[in-house]
């Protein structure tokens, strides 16, 4: 039975991507081909039960009462939208954006933020008309900011000249000792409790990082 269902779910996988007649190469390439449909697939629909609401079986209160908390409010929005296409044609595409006004959650149907991380103008013209100013630090992502020290920066490389790049001596000083006290500690429990709990400590004492002179320093709080 159960390699019955195995057989099912494999040539449900492979639906319309392979046949008898593929070969081993045809194979390889429609595999990467599947994998990747079948990731759209579930993201579309992690994003399509994320934006509907589940209707009531009965009509009682107390089921309303879970769907609104499970819910919430969510306001629909029709956004049309036109694109130029070849030949300076005009066409006219309709958007649906959904909005959650107390928690300032707003996603489209063009999915551009899910896709690219970028908050798309029909959900900023709908938080426009909502009179939201600002949006939450979940829309703002850290590949976007000026703010944030990219850690790639930090790794030595062959041309790296580190009297002239002190935090790269230093990132790489810290991971060669965080390296070998992690294979010391690795091969029982109790060292990696106790590591972890000297971590904790350290976390606990030390919060964030000032900069004096140039150079990075350890902010202690009392």
């Amino acid at each position: 039975m159960s390699t019955t269902q195995r057989s099912e779910s494999m040539n449900a996988f492979f639906d319309g991507f392979v046949h008898s007649g593929t070969t081993l190469k045809e194979f390889v390439d429609q595999f990467d081909n599947a994998l990747r449909k079948k990731v759209e697939l579930e993201t579309t629909a992690d994003f399509n039960s994320s934006i509907q609401t589940i209707p009531c079986s009965f009509a009682f209160r107390i089921e309303k009462q879970f769907q609104a908390v499970k819910e919430g409010c969510i306001s629909t929005y029709d956004v049309l939208d036109e694109i130029t296409t070849d030949y300076d044609h005009v066409k006219s595409i309709k958007y649906t954006v959904y909005f959650k006004n107390e928690e300032v959650d707003v996603k489209c149907t063009c999915a551009l933020f899910e896709m690219r991380g970028i908050v798309c103008r029909h959900a900023l013209n709908v938080c426009q008309m909502n009179k939201i100013h600002a949006l939450p630090e979940k829309y703002v992502l850290d590949q976007w900011r000026k703010d944030l020290k990219r850690r790639y920066t930090m790794v030595k490389s062959s041309y790296d000249d580190l009297r002239q790049n002190a935090d790269s001596g230093r990132y790489d000083l810290v991971v060669k000792r965080c390296s070998k006290l992690a294979t010391r500690v690795s091969s029982s429990d109790a060292h990696v409790t106790a590591f972890m709990l000297h971590l904790d400590e350290f976390e606990n004492k030390f919060k964030g990082l000032t900069q004096e002179s140039g150079s990075t320093k350890v902010a202690e709080t009392v």
